[in-house]
């Protein structure tokens, strides 16, 4: 391994790239959320590099062509739980060509691809985050796995399966973190690419706000508990505002119940096109974000829109905030005290919170990128 890029010059380096066979792998395929967005824009970025996958949801199956392994044509392989358990033998067995380079999209294991035919290739993994089912169970509640010396086994055969990584890459400063607590590896910070607005706000499309401008607090990203919905909601109730809560899953009815029942005026938006996303977040007081997130790039995308953020100050979060300048982070997950954020979240200066999201664009983030692949080349 290199100690310095050799990035110099953008067409130079691509075609110094596409010489080498490359492929890109990713967990399974699932909505098209924010890692499926990363594995996307790597494969972008190398023309020439082929998209790999465990397997594709066929309820959110995407235009593009992505190769699937052989675990996709057995029956029950959605199973997150038995995909899991079958990873290792799926990433050592995806693929029979010869590859040179291995580049591993990844927030369960696969960084641990390994191919056969391709010992001799230099695999690169970007990490959404390790496993949280294994590492930071306390993070997100849906972890099947409970016992403490499975849990044991599992980091020890995790960190084993990934030792052939040649260089990591993380998507905040909290990931960077855990990877060198719980691997023992250093990384390389890249933060994911956002869809940053950069036109005139008075130029969005749309129509038919739900609530009168600047008057609703909103909620976004899916429908699973870790995202605290129902704390916004809860804080909406408090805050005698009505809310917009965005997103889809499989939480919908149950979230939709709890507003009902705490007399919350609550729109439910699902699944929003871009449009739409964009013009009910720009119109908003602020945009909630009360969760410990790997980074979260749906409240960045709000920045880059003017609507400032409420955030909890944790994980990715401390990567965009800027306390006071483009909204307010809050040291507890307590509804008291996002409450008086709310009343107090007036009077931030526009041009400043949109200001802040520009260092997340796309070119960032490819301008990063070729910088860390030129490092093992």
């Amino acid at each position: 391994m290199t100690t310095q890029s050799k990035f110099h010059n953008h067409e130079v380096f691509l075609a110094q790239l596409s010489k080498f066979e490359t492929a890109v792998v990713h967990e399974w395929w699932a909505r098209f959320g924010g890692s499926e967005k990363v594995a996307f824009e790597i494969h972008q970025a190398i023309p020439s590099s082929e998209l790999w996958a465990m397997y594709i949801d066929k309820e959110n199956e995407p235009s593009l062509k992505i190769s699937e392994s052989w675990f996709s044509r057995i029956p029950k392989h959605e199973s997150r739980i038995f995909s899991a358990a079958m990873a290792p033998l799926i990433y050592r067995t995806l693929s029979k060509k010869k590859f040179d380079l291995v580049i591993s999209s990844s927030h369960t294991f696969a960084h641990t691809v390994k191919l056969s035919k391709s010992i001799d290739a230099r695999y690169l993994s970007y990490i959404h985050t390790p496993s949280r089912a294994i590492w930071s169970p306390t993070i997100d509640d849906r972890s099947p796995i409970s016992n403490e010396l499975a849990l044991r086994m599992l980091r020890k055969l995790d960190r084993q399966l990934g030792a052939h990584v040649v260089s990591y890459a993380a998507n905040s400063t909290e990931v960077a973190n855990r990877i060198r607590n719980f691997w023992n590896r250093d990384s390389h910070v890249i933060h994911p690419p956002v869809n940053i607005y950069t036109g005139s706000l008075t130029n969005l499309p749309g129509e038919n706000l739900p609530f009168p401008e600047r008057q609703y607090l909103i909620s976004a990203g899916r429908f699973v508990a870790y995202k605290n919905h129902d704390f916004s909601i809860r804080l909406a109730a408090k805050a005698r505002l009505p809310i917009v809560v965005m997103g889809s899953g499989e939480l919908r009815k149950s979230l939709m119940q709890l507003a009902q029942d705490l007399g919350v005026e609550a729109h439910f938006e699902i699944a929003p096109n871009q449009d739409r996303w964009r013009y009910l977040i720009a119109n908003a007081l602020c945009f909630l974000f009360p969760v410990h997130e790997d980074f979260g790039m749906t409240p960045v995308e709000s920045l880059s829109l003017g609507t400032p953020v409420i955030a909890f100050a944790k994980g990715g979060a401390l990567d965009f905030m800027n306390h006071g300048v483009n909204g307010l982070l809050i040291p507890e997950l307590k509804v008291e005290l996002f409450l008086e954020a709310v009343m107090s979240i007036s009077g931030l200066e526009i041009s400043s919170i949109r200001k802040s999201a520009k260092v997340f664009s796309k070119d960032v983030f490819l301008q990063k990128l070729y910088h860390w692949i030129s490092y093992v080349l």
